[in-house]
């Protein structure tokens, strides 16, 4: 085994056991998924931020903007979320519940993107 090898080894193991440690994962049946938490523990491991940028009020619910930034302050992705009234879970909520899932939404999307990107390295 190569010396890279087992340090990307290593290094998912250490990501693992903190993500573990910070209960990160939460099981929907049979399928394991980052919650919140989890995602949080995998960007601040690699030194990557996520900034929501913007909320904007539609007329039939929400959009926000997220920003994706490397540990050395460069924008290394951007990317969107948007929930709407016509959703059925979210018709008769209060404006400020729409706000929230979208923001959550955009930062869990960007979420995604950063952890594509460290699967590629």
């Amino acid at each position: 085994m190569t010396k890279t090898k087992k340090l990307t080894i290593k290094t998912k193991n250490n990501l693992a056991n903190i993500i573990e440690k910070v209960n990160g994962i939460t099981q929907i049946g049979n399928e394991r998924y980052f919650n919140r938490k989890g995602w949080q523990a995998l960007t601040q491991y690699y030194g990557y931020r996520i900034r929501t940028e913007k909320t904007e009020r539609l007329p039939n619910g929400y959009i926000a903007g997220v920003i994706i930034y490397d540990k050395k302050g460069r924008v290394i992705g951007e990317t969107e979320g948007i929930c709407l009234r016509n959703e059925s879970n979210w018709h008769n909520k209060p404006d400020f519940y729409l706000r929230s899932i979208t923001e959550g939404r955009a930062r869990s999307k960007a979420f995604r993107m950063v952890k594509a990107l460290l699967e590629q390295c």
